[in-house]
């Protein structure tokens, strides 16, 4: 008896092994739940889900069951979106119930480059987000990953999408660009998060960037990067007629800083901004100042045209309500003799 007792107990240990074992990996082909994931998906109007072989499998980390189809053929308004898989979580007691709920949906979706966004863009909402794609955005690739969350009625809880932007080319404003943007990015219905980022904004070099999107009541924006600027009086002259009205950059003729920026806007609902805060910190390892107006007086004889600066901290702060500026380092009439300041 005791053996009839181990060898079953054996036997059961080694099917329930066998089945972890294949689920875990190729899975079980079912057709009987291609209803039930077709159903959910057309509860967004203009979807339409065609599926073929689905598999039944377990995550083993989170010990959960899912379906896994491959390939889906899945339309938004007759507009074809690229997705390799699919995965449908389910609750495990419903399908002993016969009533499978869905817990959670996740879409895995191919590489796309900026041409194909710009068809999907048709779906996309608000207007001003088709229209930064299409005009904006030039070239790059996205891959990302979109899990979509039930209530235990059926309905859209939450989504979360993830996933990477790479080699981004983006229009900014007066033919200025941003070139080799790369970031990972992390979006909800409340928040938008993009992390490490780095490109080029024209000659300036972007490292170790984020932007955190808050999309409730309006927009709120906070960004914060490193800048890396060496400008000579060529590149510099690139940039005139943007900055022509800023009297401080008409006299720049150098600059090799390293900055730390600081950015936060608050946008109402008609993207009307009402509050904005800019500030800069970092160092200047050289700069050249050349004044349009000599300086000469009874303190100073010699015709002062050029000041030099050199290892000199600066800190600035630009807001809707005030602007403040503090500087130390060095600095020098003749690019030899350097002095201390402060301001």
């Amino acid at each position: 008896m005791k053996k009839i007792i181990k060898r079953l107990f054996l036997l059961i240990t080694f099917l329930f092994i066998s089945l972890i074992t294949i689920l875990s990996t190729t899975g079980i082909e079912t057709n009987k739940f291609n209803k039930v994931i077709s159903d959910k998906a057309s509860q967004t109007k203009n979807i339409n889900l065609k599926l073929e072989t689905v598999e039944f499998k377990i995550n083993l980390r989170q010990f959960r069951l899912f379906l896994e189809t491959q390939n889906p053929k899945i339309s938004y308004r007759d507009i074809s979106i690229p997705i390799k898989n699919i995965k449908v979580y389910i609750e495990f007691i419903s399908l002993i119930k016969s009533d499978p709920k869905i817990n959670k949906i996740n879409f895995n979706l191919e590489e796309l480059d900026i041409k194909q966004l710009n068809k999907l863009s048709l779906i996309l909402k608000p207007s001003n987000f088709k229209s930064l794609l299409n005009n904006k955005i030039k070239e790059g690739q996205m891959a990302s990953e979109v899990e979509i969350f039930f209530t235990d009625k059926g309905k859209i809880e939450n989504y979360i999408a993830k996933g990477t932007l790479e080699d981004i080319k983006m229009e900014l404003f007066s033919g200025l660009n941003l070139t080799k943007l790369n970031m990972s990015f992390f979006a909800d219905k409340n928040d938008v998060l993009f992390k490490k980022i780095f490109g080029n904004f024209e000659d300036v070099r972007i490292t170790d960037g984020d932007v955190k999107l808050s999309l409730e009541n309006g927009i709120k924006v906070n960004s914060n990067f490193n800048s890396k600027i060496d400008f000579d009086e060529k590149l510099l002259s690139k940039y005139h007629k943007i900055f022509k009205k800023n009297q401080l950059f008409k006299n720049l003729r150098e600059l090799k800083s390293d900055f730390n920026n600081t950015i936060y806007l608050d946008l109402d609902k008609t993207y009307k901004l009402k509050e904005y805060n800019y500030s800069i910190s970092g160092i200047v390892e050289k700069g050249l100042i050349e004044l349009l107006v000599p300086i000469k007086n009874n303190f100073i004889t010699e015709e002062v045209k050029k000041i030099y600066f050199s290892n000199s901290k600066i800190s600035t702060n630009f807001s809707s309500n005030d602007k403040k500026f503090k500087g130390e380092g060095k600095y020098s009439l003749n690019n030899q003799n350097f002095l201390n300041f402060k301001l």
